[in-house]
């Protein structure tokens, strides 16, 4: 077995905001590994602001979205799902020193897996469309990279799906968000415009719970900063300071795992099923994303 990495998108100066596509490779796909490039504004540009620059990754079959989500959710997932947090270039605070930071897209819950990636097309099917915003206060002179991981002998029976449903609740208190059916749920991706911050512990997901054709399941009740807590636990083991760190900049994500040993043992499989429902407790009614992550079948 071999894989066959080579480069879509060479060095490309972004010099105006807009939707900038790519065709894809046509053999089968491991992952994507996307580079933000960028020069300090004066100080220091954080991870929080080079995630700014890419306000929407979209991969597409035919139109149909594959994976679908803001660079800044993409670096959550590659802590989630990956038990990875990619760490910028050069963290000093010269007025035009160069930071960089590269991001995964994944086609499978684990890389160069022959049996799950994303299967062959035909050149202009598959396609990746950057949403950018070269309007950040901290960065200035975006640049982008973008390599494919080839796996050209795989025969994929299934890929990693993940696309964003936004929601904003119309009260506060519970309300149901659903989830999709047919597929199996490795986890989902939240993310909340309030958290617990300063002396306040109001928080636009108070508590979650998941509800199976209305029945409770996996998860009866739990909070928000368990959920956020423990989706740091996956890769970290100490409070960092440095404002660089997932710590700072995963501030308002949280993660509710159904696939904790990867190996399928309890993954939900929701064919079959009547309905899939987050049942959330909303603080207040500012937006939130949920991003299930689903295997799904060719």
């Amino acid at each position: 077995m071999e894989f066959l990495r080579t480069s879509v998108v060479n060095d490309a100066a972004i010099a105006a905001d807009g939707v900038y596509t790519y065709d894809l490779p046509v053999q089968p796909l491991s992952h994507l590994i996307l580079t933000i490039k960028a020069l300090n504004v004066t100080d220091e540009a954080l991870i929080s602001a080079l995630m700014t620059n890419i306000t929407k990754i979209e991969v597409s079959h035919l139109s149909k979205d594959v994976f679908n989500m803001s660079a800044l959710d993409c670096l959550a997932l590659n802590l989630a799902l990956l038990r990875k947090f990619p760490f910028a270039l050069n963290p000093i605070a010269t007025d035009n020193a160069t930071r960089s930071i590269s991001l995964i897209i994944p086609f499978g819950r684990s890389l160069f897996n022959p049996a799950e990636c994303y299967k062959a097309t035909n050149r202009g099917e598959l396609q990746l469309a950057l949403t950018c915003d070269i309007a950040t206060a901290e960065a200035d002179g975006l640049i982008l990279q973008v390599e494919a991981v080839q796996l050209p002998e795989a025969s994929p029976s299934q890929y990693l799906k993940c696309v964003t449903s936004n929601f904003t609740a119309a009260a506060t208190g519970e309300d149901k968000v659903p989830l999709p059916l047919g597929t199996k749920l490795l986890g989902v991706l939240l993310w909340a415009t309030t958290v617990p911050a300063t002396t306040a512990w109001t928080a636009t997901i108070e508590k979650v719970e998941l509800l199976v054709n209305d029945s409770e399941s996996y998860f009866s009740g739990s909070y928000w900063e368990t959920l956020h807590g423990q989706l740091h636990e996956r890769v970290f083991s100490a409070q960092f300071a440095d404002v660089n760190t997932a710590v700072a900049v995963l501030e308002n994500h949280a993660y509710m795992d159904f696939d904790p040993n990867d190996d399928d043992s309890y993954a939900l499989v929701t064919e079959g099923k009547q309905s899939i429902d987050l049942n959330i407790d909303f603080g207040d009614t500012n937006p939130i994303r949920v991003i299930p992550v689903q295997i799904r079948p060719f």
